[in-house]
């Protein structure tokens, strides 16, 4: 074989295997739930991630707005460590139900129940520094 088809040939099956090795994440596919099982989602703010039942379809939980966010900053001192609050939309497919994540909510979903917990909410707040809402991320944990 001639070294030139065969470097041609190294060439091509290379570029194919790296390209099949990255991932858009806006294409990747849906996270799917089955009875018992949670999975961990981060969301930026005004992004949205889907995730699927396995049997009724697919949805999409986006990180809608910031409702609150009165947690202690880092370098306060705070009687109380405070909250936050996030608004997050909900499509099933058909509808969109908005909704507010500051404690676990237990939702019913084409008759299967769902229960979203606010993990964390990023950046912590601080008394040094102001962060641009576009800069916070939501981990949220849905288990079915």
């Amino acid at each position: 074989m001639k070294p030139g088809i065969l470097l041609f040939s190294a060439l091509i099956t290379s570029f194919f295997f790296i390209s099949s090795c990255t991932k858009d994440e806006t294409t990747a596919p849906a996270k799917c739930l089955v009875a018992g099982d949670s999975v961990s989602i981060t969301i930026k703010y005004r992004a949205s991630t889907d995730f699927s039942n396995c049997s009724n379809g697919q949805y999409s939980l986006a990180f809608a707005k910031l409702i609150s966010d009165s947690r202690c900053p880092d370098g306060g001192v705070c009687i109380w460590a405070g909250t936050a609050q996030i608004g997050i939309h909900l499509y099933n497919g058909t509808n969109v139900d908005t909704l507010e994540l500051k404690k676990p909510l237990k939702l019913a979903i084409n008759n299967e129940f769902f229960t979203f917990t606010l993990e964390t909410l990023s950046p912590y707040p601080s008394l040094f520094a102001k962060f641009d809402i576009s800069a916070y991320k939501a981990t949220i944990s849905i288990k079915k």
